[in-house]
């Protein structure tokens, strides 16, 4: 898949999720020239001009900083590409001690 792209705000439940500072940005197999940011401090995460090989995962990888403990429920903005678009990406982060 050529020229994907994809918008995550971070979750604001149980409270506002936040990228760390440094947020250690780190992406591997998005091809060889994404357009990845991530503001330190900031609320989202932004790709694009990705490329996905067959049988490959394009990994994003960020530190962030929640305030509250709890269950986040994290779903993206739907991945388009120059294929089409296609659905949501989601997970869930628990965050059982704040330090």
């Amino acid at each position: 898949m050529t020229d994907v792209g994809l918008v995550d705000n971070l979750p604001s439940s149980p409270a506002q999720m936040t990228l760390s500072n440094p947020d250690n940005l780190a992406f591997q197999d998005c091809g060889s020239s994404p357009t990845v940011t991530a503001p330190n401090n900031g609320t989202a995460i932004t790709i694009s001009n990705a490329t996905i090989a067959p049988n490959t995962v394009c990994q994003i990888q960020v530190v962030i900083t929640a305030t509250t403990p709890g269950t986040y429920n994290n779903t993206t903005n739907p991945v388009t590409t120059s294929q089409g678009s296609f659905g949501t990406a989601s997970a869930s982060v628990v965050v059982t001690q704040i330090p």
